[in-house]
């Protein structure tokens, strides 16, 4: 595996450590999650806890794209256009519909790793082309 292919996976353990409090915040303390971040409380939480179990289950479909963006290629893509479209959910509902701007650093966060891990993983495939 070429270095940028093990930075991408870096990259991927790194969307995914940094997922994964928020994802078991969600399902299993929403009002913990919603204090920490000063977010408006959601009420039926049902619907925090579903995005919780969602962002998991999620984050666990990113690990075979993280050891191996070769074999995984199809998982690889969709999860750097899976980040870019959160990036354009958080800014869509910061900047055109209601969403406070609490949300703004979820934005920003999917948008930074989605083009680092997007520039890796084009750095990646091109290596294997030219090898």
């Amino acid at each position: 595996m070429n270095s940028h292919a093990k930075w991408f996976g870096r990259l991927v353990w790194l969307g995914i450590v940094a997922n994964l409090p928020f994802g078991l915040l969600g399902l299993f303390a929403p009002q913990v999650l919603f204090s920490t971040f000063q977010l408006e409380p959601a009420v039926p939480t049902i619907w925090t806890r579903d995005a919780g179990l969602f962002l998991v289950m999620v984050s666990l479909f990113y690990i075979p794209a993280a050891r191996d963006p070769y074999r995984y290629r199809v998982n690889a893509w969709l999860l750097v256009i899976g980040r870019l479209a959160f990036a354009v959910f958080w800014f869509w509902g910061v900047l055109l519909s209601d969403f406070p701007n609490e949300y703004l650093p979820f934005g920003f966060a999917d948008l930074s790793l989605g083009i680092i891990q997007g520039i890796f993983l084009i750095l990646t495939f091109r290596a294997e082309q030219q090898a």
